[in-house]
């Protein structure tokens, strides 16, 4: 069943708007009669990054004054987002504080500090009174993608252990879906300790360290690999031994 056909299934249904803590308001949101004129909704994709804002277009121009016979609704799923009524706006609680209707930009709603769970599918429904009741007039829907990436990771000289041994921690944090960290060295993977993974519960986004013991008295060139999902992101340490005379110095450097 098409998207216009679905709602075109809700035509005869009595929906209130209702929400967690808002109570019943007197309009009715699935009462909707389509009509033959209106066809699929068009789709649009939309990929941002979580904290970051996202703005949705309705595809739809009006004027200020014409927002006296129009309602908008913005959805997700079935959850209202927001709406916009003659002398009235409600927003889900999910939402306050997030989110604003910019009558300007084609009636896109704008969501601010994303979070993971705003991903999904939205629907912008658009209804216009005319000979006495609200008949739909305008459909439209936007698939929000939200990222998290990994920034590079960070890795940290702790100092020596013993005297020929040294420690080093590689990190990062912020990221989405749970992340595998990795040690190489010319391709092979090494042993590590102290390996952790930790997810924020109100987030849902992932911190990850490791540490990695070595000998100082020889050369090295260590990865610190992150893998999540399809994505890689790594940080190189180099581990220089040099020897003058009856002197040797060390160098390191993270590249």
């Amino acid at each position: 069943m098409g998207s216009a056909q679905a709602w075109k299934a809700m035509d005869s249904e009595k929906c209130s708007v209702v929400g967690p803590g808002w109570g019943a308001s007197s309009v009715d949101l699935l009462i909707l009669d389509l009509g033959p004129e209106i066809e699929d909704p068009s789709i649009t994709q939309l990929t941002k990054t979580v904290k970051d804002i996202a703005v949705l277009s309705c595809n739809y121009n009006i004027s200020t004054e014409e927002l006296t016979n129009v309602r908008v609704y913005w959805q997700k799923g079935h959850e209202v987002v927001q709406t916009v009524m003659p002398g009235k706006m409600q927003v889900s609680p999910k939402y306050k504080n997030r989110t604003i209707i910019d009558v300007t930009n084609n009636l896109s709603v704008v969501i601010l500090a994303l979070r993971l769970s705003d991903a999904g599918r939205y629907t912008c429904v658009i209804q216009k009174y005319e000979k006495g009741s609200y008949k739909v007039v305008h459909l439209t829907e936007v698939i929000l993608v939200i990222r998290a990436d990994f920034p590079v990771p960070n890795i940290t000289d702790l100092g020596t252990q013993s005297t020929n041994i040294r420690r080093i921690i590689c990190s990062t944090s912020g990221g989405f879906p749970k992340p595998h960290l990795s040690w190489l060295e010319n391709g092979k993977e090494l042993n590590a300790t102290k390996a952790t993974v930790s997810q924020d519960p109100e987030t849902e986004l992932y911190n990850i360290s490791s540490e990695l013991h070595f000998n100082v008295a020889n050369n090295h060139n260590f990865t610190c690999s992150i893998k999540y999902g399809d994505l890689t992101v790594s940080q190189i340490f180099n581990w220089k031994t040099l020897y003058l005379k009856n002197y040797w110095f060390i160098q390191n450097q993270v590249w």
